[in-house]
């Protein structure tokens, strides 16, 4: 039988998430950037969602959606970095290129799958 952690996750439980963890991160990265995709992952569910509820026709930037997402005192950078990973599961289009209204350089630009 499985010990809980301190989280009541089992043994089996906590290393399957923690696999899962992994394959998001590459061989390469260092245990920190491992630990801190442990720490967003928890909150991963969220930000795809707030993301996704910002998203519609009009073409954006990743800056764009996130800065748009992103509620007072949040990190902007959390939210930006899902929009990949959103457009990896095909929720998000990758629409062609426009200068981001915030960064003044240009960019990606997405748009919600339909």
């Amino acid at each position: 039988m499985d010990q809980k952690n301190l989280f009541g996750e089992s043994d089996t439980q906590q290393h399957v998430r923690e696999l899962d963890a992994r394959r998001r991160s590459r061989l390469s990265d260092p245990i920190t950037s491992v630990e801190g995709e442990r720490h967003i992952h928890k909150k991963i569910t969220k930000l795809h969602t707030a993301m996704l509820s910002v998203a519609d026709a009009i073409p954006r930037t990743a800056r764009e959606l996130a800065e748009r997402a992103c509620p007072p005192g949040a990190e902007v950078e959390s939210y930006r970095k899902r929009v990949r990973e959103l457009a990896d599961r095909g929720l998000l289009w990758e629409v062609g290129t426009k200068r981001c209204q915030h960064t003044g350089r240009m960019g990606a630009s997405y748009v919600r799958a339909t």
